[in-house]
């Protein structure tokens, strides 16, 4: 987590349970950047969708931003995000030059400016980034960007997102996740708009197979879990090209009040072996004992990954939990 100026940005890979409120930003009023040149850098299609080719002996920035109104009374949190798709992209730029910057106007006219998310690089068909915002003040406006600057290949946008997440819910919940790899290890997590089940998306991981022997991946998040207390997850998980001795995961770590770890994580019986398009489920039920390293437990943290790994692609669907 990072904050800005009283401003507290979430990084996400996954967006899962948001529905109950509006997108702000459905329909936008677009405009171009760096219109003035022929043939367009920058175009919008019938259907909405945004164009952008690289330019570099221009050096510019090309893609679309649109004002986005929020008017809130008070201070609430704000998802912001957007889908991509990638078409020989350059990745020899700073992570920025190719996502989503937004800056925000608040109730008071006081500003905070460029807020940044990246997309991945290289070539992928759409995927989904995003962030939660959580001001200190209330928002009047997101100034929502697309951006891609000066940059090698062509990317697409759509699907603008601005939405208010309801503050009753746990933000490192509901589908908010954050992600780890090892040391050195190659490969991207990413939205997969493509692959899923139930949702909208699923959560994937592409490890690449340029990656150290034995690499590690996994998305993360953290709950509220007391000793005494059975925590149930399930998770439906999709695999392929998968190298020898790869493991699939679905796991819980204890942490204290100080967030250290109080014992070795639990884990669920791994998938090793391709799914050949089928999705197959994963749990894991675990009550935490009330004795021993377990008892000073404060909260868990789930992780859903691939280990043992060099290389492969693994696909996360519908993620649940449930505390008792």
């Amino acid at each position: 987590m990072k904050k800005y100026l009283g401003i507290f940005i979430i990084f996400i890979s996954s967006l899962a349970l948001l529905a109950e409120s509006p997108n702000l930003a459905k329909t936008p009023s677009w405009n171009i950047y760096n219109n003035v040149y022929n043939p367009p850098v920058t175009t919008i299609g019938a259907d909405g969708i945004i164009s952008s080719e690289g330019d570099m002996s221009h050096q510019i920035i090309t893609g679309a931003w649109a004002p986005v109104v929020v008017n809130q009374s008070a201070a609430r949190p704000i998802y912001v995000g957007g889908d991509s798709m990638a078409e020989m992209v350059d990745g020899e730029r700073a992570a920025w030059s190719y996502g989503i910057s937004y800056s925000i106007t608040f109730a008071d006219g006081t500003r905070q400016n460029n807020n940044r998310i990246a997309f991945n690089p290289g070539s992928h068909a759409w995927q989904r980034t995003g962030a939660i915002l959580v001001p200190g003040k209330p928002v009047k406006q997101v100034d929502f960007h697309f951006i891609f600057a000066a940059r090698l290949g062509k990317a697409q946008f759509c699907n603008a997102i601005v939405r208010e997440v309801d503050p009753a819910l746990p933000l490192d919940y509901d589908g908010f996740w954050g992600d780890w790899k090892s040391n050195k290890a190659v490969g991207e997590f990413f939205q997969d708009l493509q692959v899923k089940r139930e949702r909208e998306t699923s959560m994937a991981i592409f490890v690449s197979p340029d990656t150290p022997p034995d690499s590690a991946f996994c998305y993360n998040q953290l709950i509220d879990a007391k000793a005494g207390q059975r925590v149930i997850a399930k998770v439906w998980v999709q695999t392929a090209e998968l190298t020898p001795d790869s493991q699939i995961t679905l796991a819980f770590q204890g942490k204290n009040a100080k967030y250290a770890v109080v014992a070795p994580p639990v884990t669920a019986t791994a998938i090793s072996e391709n799914t050949n398009g089928q999705w197959r489920e994963l749990t894991l039920d675990f009550t935490i004992p009330a004795t021993g390293q377990w008892a000073s437990t404060e909260h868990i943290m789930p992780t859903i990954g691939i280990a043992k790994t060099k290389g492969g692609k693994v696909w996360f669907a519908d993620f649940a939990l449930e505390v008792k």
